[in-house]
């Protein structure tokens, strides 16, 4: 369900990209309920005083965010971010995960996970995804010697408060999903990766274990 003070034709053609979304991501992950899953509610902000006004003191760098607390579960998107369709499938990737077993999944996976499909490029004749990612490679082109360990971004959760830039975590989480994406062997051993973590193994023994690597090997 999608809401905005902008006109009739640009909500339209948000909810028809977002409906070409979700057709994409449900191909490759088939979700299956007996409950009804609620619609997800989607404001459109202009610009930073509409962000303002859906959450009061946020920074300016925020294009967008999403929020399941309080019982209510909706998406704010800044229609005046550079970003553009991004943060849109950035935010509605979480709430098609979060639908699935999100809770045991390792953080880096749920935001690399959003990250990677964030890119798709949605038209009615054809999509692309797995796309290039021009501010996650910037950050990760600053120098191997910027990177965060390996170890660190595999076991860290996420929390306005972490001891992480929040942009180099989201880049190396981009970056290992598009690795593991990349090729049905990877994409195997990020399968059996992410059953060993739900069943209950450490994120970094886990990860080993499947790869074959160490955490700085994997970097």
């Amino acid at each position: 369900i999608v809401y905005g003070e902008v006109s009739e034709s640009t909500i339209r053609s948000y909810a028809q990209r977002l409906e070409r979304f979700d057709s994409l991501l449900r191909a490759y992950y088939p979700i299956s309920s007996e409950n009804e899953i609620p619609k997800l509610e989607i404001f459109l902000a202009e610009g930073q005083r509409g962000m303002e006004r859906a959450y009061p003191g946020i920074g300016g760098s925020v294009a967008g965010f999403y929020s399941s607390n309080d019982g209510r579960i909706y998406a704010v998107v800044n229609t005046q971010a550079i970003s553009g369709d991004v943060v849109l499938f950035h935010e509605y990737g979480h709430h098609f995960m979060f639908q699935m077993r999100s809770n045991a999944y390792p953080s880096w996976f749920v935001e690399g996970f959003a990250e990677y499909y964030a890119t798709a490029d949605v038209r009615p004749d054809r999509i692309q995804f797995g796309r290039h990612h021009p501010g996650r490679m910037n950050s990760l082109s600053q120098g191997a010697n910027s990177w965060a360990r390996m170890e660190d971004v595999l076991t860290w959760r996420f929390t306005p408060s972490g001891r992480y830039p929040a942009f180099q975590y989201y880049a190396q989480a981009w970056g290992m999903t598009h690795y593991f994406m990349s090729t049905p062997e990877r994409t195997l051993m990020l399968g059996q990766y992410l059953s060993a973590v739900v069943g209950g193994q450490g994120s970094v023994e886990a990860m080993q274990a499947t790869t074959g690597r160490t955490p700085s090997q994997l970097q």
